[in-house]
């Protein structure tokens, strides 16, 4: 439910962007001085500059969005497609539902104007990200962005979006490094991981006594959101003075993750904080049933916890 709502909040943030001329400056697709960006976006390549378009009443508005749809993460970013596109058709259509945009055909304050979705394929990398996104806004010509769930992914391709003037939102990345970076262009939607961490602690805290809480396991994967996030869990257990029995990173593209496994299953935590995105997850979760690995509770990077029987 968060992934939609926050997918959600994007595809309406970037609707009233757009509606209100968001690429404004130098219009959108036209590529900025780098100078203007800052050092975030200097190691972008490629200097190929789109051709310059306003918005009319009327006119159809391209949204490129930008997730993993192939890989270990493809089943996620595939959700987030389809959920965009089941927005555009809500919006472009008239339903008898009772939500903003669906009873009347396009976009009211634009001249009925319509939404098309341009899906492209980040593959989990965020080289392949900033070429995506660039290509994107080069060739296919779109008005703004959406994506990348992944935060590496996501702060690549939003520096190219910074440097073309192109709106970029992002709904579901947390990683804390992307907000802060002076961009002008990106949208962040959603809560960091520090906050989804407090928030993560906060809810142990009221389980603590009556559950038996005094240990936690702690694993991320090896990118920025996953490190931050074991950082963040570290410095939170320390703080409330909670044992760290394990804490570890893990490849993200693993295809065992048994020897993690057997940490999480000789640490003998109360409880399990884990950062792991769909792949990975469900990995976890098969690895931890045949090893028969149970937590009193275990929470995820977005604060859902699991109970016993569940793990």
């Amino acid at each position: 439910m968060k992934k939609v709502l926050a997918v959600l909040l994007a595809a309406a943030m970037t609707i009233s962007l757009v509606g209100c001329g968001g690429a404004g400056g130098e219009g959108k697709g036209t590529e900025k001085k780098t100078e203007d960006v800052g050092t975030e976006t200097a190691d972008v390549p490629g200097d190929t500059k789109a051709e310059s378009s306003g918005q009319e009443a009327g006119e159809t508005i391209r949204v490129g969005v930008l997730y993993p749809l192939t890989g270990n993460n493809a089943t996620a970013g595939m959700e987030s497609v389809k959920c965009l596109e089941t927005a555009a058709e809500l919006i472009n259509g008239s339903y008898d539902i009772d939500l903003p945009g669906a009873k009347t055909e396009g976009i009211q304050s634009m001249g009925g104007a319509k939404i098309e979705i341009i899906a492209a394929d980040s593959q989990a990398s965020a080289e392949v990200s900033a070429t995506e996104a660039e290509r994107l806004i080069t060739e296919e010509h779109v008005d703004a962005l959406i994506g990348c769930d992944i935060s590496s992914c996501t702060k690549t391709a939003s520096a190219v979006a910074e440097r073309y003037g192109v709106p970029f939102i992002n709904g579901e990345s947390s990683s804390d490094s992307l907000v802060g970076r002076g961009l002008d262009y990106f949208f962040h939607v959603g809560p960091n991981d520090s906050l989804l961490v407090a928030s993560s602690f906060d809810y142990l805290d009221k389980i603590r006594e009556s559950a038996g809480i005094e240990s936690v396991a702690i694993c991320g994967a090896d990118d920025d959101s996953g490190t931050n996030f074991v950082n963040f869990c570290e410095k939170e257990a320390k703080e409330r003075g909670y044992t760290i029995a394990t804490q570890f990173t893990y490849t993200q593209d693993a295809e065992t993750l048994s020897s993690e496994c057997m940490k999480l299953k000789a640490s003998e935590a109360d409880a399990l904080m884990i950062f792991a995105l769909t792949g990975p997850a469900i990995l976890f979760l098969q690895t931890m049933q045949d090893m028969d690995i149970n937590f009193k509770t275990m929470i995820t990077e977005i604060g859902r916890a699991s109970c016993r029987e569940r793990v």
